[in-house]
C-alpha cells in the first residue's frame, strides 16, 4: 500500500510540474531566453565604438542590437578611431540611417550600406580600392562623396537621379560620362588626390 502511494506521489509531482512548465510556456514565461535581444556581429571593433558612441548620443543603451541601430538617424566616424575601421559589416541593420559619414578609414567593400535606401547622405573617404558597384541600390542619395579611392567605373551614377551633390576621387582613366546624365547635379567636384572639399 505504502508503495502504491509513492508511486501516485511521484506521478501527481510529475505531472503538477509538467502542467506548470505548460503554463509558463503558453503564457510565455518559459522561453526568457528568447525575450533576450540578440546583438548585431560587428567585427570591425573601430566601427563598433562608433556605433555605440552614436548609440549613447542618441540616448539609447549602447547594446549593438538590431532594433537600437534601426533607431539611429546619423553617424559619423573618424578621428584615430575612424582610421581603424576597414569593415562595415553591421551597417545592414542601420535601416533607419538618414545621414552616413566615413571620414577616413581603408574600407572597400560598401555592400552592408547597400540596403540602406533611406540614406539621403554619404560620405566614404578611404586609402582602398572602393568597389561603388552595390551603391546603385542608393537611389534616395542627395549628397555623396567618395574620397581617397581611385575609382574607375561611375556606371553606378545611372541609378542615382536624385543627386544635388557629388565629390569623387578617380582614376585619371575613368570616363566621366556617367556623371553627365546626372542631370539633377547642382554641384561636382572630383580629383586624382586628396580632396580638399568639405563634408557634403
Amino acid at each position: 500500500m505504502n508503495t502504491h502511494l509513492a508511486s501516485r506521489s511521484r506521478l501527481v509531482r510529475t505531472a503538477a510540474i509538467a502542467a506548470t512548465s505548460l503554463a509558463l510556456i503558453i503564457t510565455g514565461v518559459a522561453p526568457a531566453q528568447a525575450d533576450t535581444p540578440t546583438l548585431v556581429d560587428v567585427p570591425d571593433a573601430g566601427f563598433r565604438s562608433c556605433l555605440t558612441q552614436a548609440l549613447t548620443r542618441a540616448g539609447l543603451t549602447d547594446e549593438l542590437t538590431a532594433e537600437n541601430l534601426s533607431r539611429l538617424t546619423i553617424i559619423s566616424c573618424g578621428g584615430s578611431a575612424g582610421a581603424a575601421i576597414s569593415d562595415l559589416t553591421g551597417a545592414e541593420h542601420l535601416t533607419g540611417m538618414d545621414k552616413f559619414f566615413l571620414t577616413s578609414s581603408t574600407v572597400s567593400d560598401v555592400r552592408p550600406v547597400a540596403g540602406l535606401t533611406g540614406l539621403t547622405q554619404l560620405l566614404v573617404a578611404t586609402s582602398s580600392a572602393l568597389d561603388t558597384a552595390p551603391l546603385a541600390n542608393l537611389t534616395a542619395l542627395y549628397g555623396l562623396g567618395l574620397r581617397g579611392s581611385k575609382i574607375t567605373d561611375l556606371s553606378f551614377l545611372s541609378h542615382l537621379d536624385s543627386l544635388d551633390v557629388l565629390e569623387l576621387g578617380i582614376s585619371p582613366e575613368a570616363s566621366l560620362a556617367p556623371v553627365a546624365a546626372v542631370s539633377s547635379l547642382t554641384r561636382f567636384s572630383f580629383n586624382t588626390s586628396e580632396s580638399t572639399l568639405p563634408a557634403v
